[in-house]
């Protein structure tokens, strides 16, 4: 163990690009997005907690289950996608995901598309549409399907 590093303290290196690296090192640089140690401490403390710990897993089910239910409506409306391990959807749309995102928005919902996502800002348009849906209520579920299935034509 290195002499500046203690017990509780970590190391991380990234092998990067320049303009990479000017990225991180402008997000890494101390100040309001720097992660204080109370905060690592906070975090270590929770999620070494078995309480805590299951609650986590009992989440982690609940969003697979009704990410699922939503990728299997989507599914009998003729649009699919693949699960997620995550909070979010990533669904693949047989139109440009600005357009969907669009009419989306006129119809009173914000989703964000794939072009937020970009590593590469010269690369195509994407066709993706990431959506957080496990919160919506069954009406809300019915409704954003029609409003999705009405976007992808």
């Amino acid at each position: 163990m290195s002499k500046f590093l203690g017990p509780d303290m970590c190391l991380a290196l990234a092998a990067t690009d320049p303009t990479t690296a000017e990225r991180l090192a402008m997000r890494l640089n101390p100040g309001t997005t720097w992660v204080s140690h109370l905060l690592q401490r906070l975090a270590h403390a929770q999620l070494s907690d078995a309480e805590a710990r299951r609650r986590i897993a009992d989440a982690a089910a609940h969003y697979a289950a009704r990410n699922g239910a939503f990728i299997d409506a989507l599914a009998q409306r003729g649009i699919t996608t693949h699960s997620s391990d995550g909070l979010s959807l990533w669904v693949r749309l047989p139109v440009a995901a600005r357009t969907a995102s669009e009419h989306l928005m006129r119809r009173g919902w914000l989703v964000r598309t794939g072009d937020e996502f970009r590593i590469d800002e010269a690369s195509p348009a994407s066709d993706h549409l990431r959506l957080t849906v496990h919160d919506l209520s069954d009406e809300e579920t019915s409704r954003l399907l029609d409003d999705l299935e009405s976007a992808a034509h």
